[in-house]
């Protein structure tokens, strides 16, 4: 995949964005977990801390490397921006000098009692936006007769018919 995005890299780059990690699995389990220490690393890569290795969000993320699937990722601004990325778990670390640069900033945020159990690191297969407006025109697009009573006057395009 190219690049991400200069809006998907603002966003992960934000300390105020919302980073939630949606593993799934067999029997359509799911799992999202927000994960404050997602980043985009330098060779285009995204990796976080999982802070417990027994965790079930982590197994869940082991079964999609295993199975070779993707998980979601939605990064959410305060001021209403939205992005959704899929991307692929391709290395568990729990060893090296980004593991420990992990390490060093849970310590550092969280106090001398928490854990990173690995980093994953994962690779970005596809992005959009997820904000209010492009969903709107997606689903606007894909069902154009399919309208609230409050907005039987809008066409598509969003002019008043």
């Amino acid at each position: 995949m190219p690049p991400l995005s200069i809006q998907a890299s603002a966003l992960l780059s934000d300390p105020a964005t919302h980073k939630v990690v949606v593993a799934g699995g067999e029997e359509s389990r799911a799992r999202a977990e927000l994960r404050p220490s997602l980043r985009l690393l330098e060779d285009g890569t995204l990796a976080y801390a999982e802070p417990f290795e027994a965790s079930e969000a982590n197994s869940l993320m082991l079964a999609l490397h295993w199975a070779g699937k993707a998980a979601e990722i939605l990064l959410s601004a305060p001021d209403g921006r939205a992005w959704r990325i899929t991307a692929a778990p391709r290395r568990y670390l729990y060893t090296g000098p980004l593991f420990q640069s992990f390490y060093r900033e849970a310590r550092a945020q969280l106090g001398p009692n928490s854990q990173v159990g690995g980093v994953w690191v994962l690779e970005p297969l596809k992005e959009e936006d997820a904000g209010y407006e492009a969903r709107k025109r997606i689903e606007d697009e894909a069902r154009p007769h399919y309208r609230y009573l409050d907005r039987s006057d809008v066409t598509p395009n969003g002019a008043r018919a």
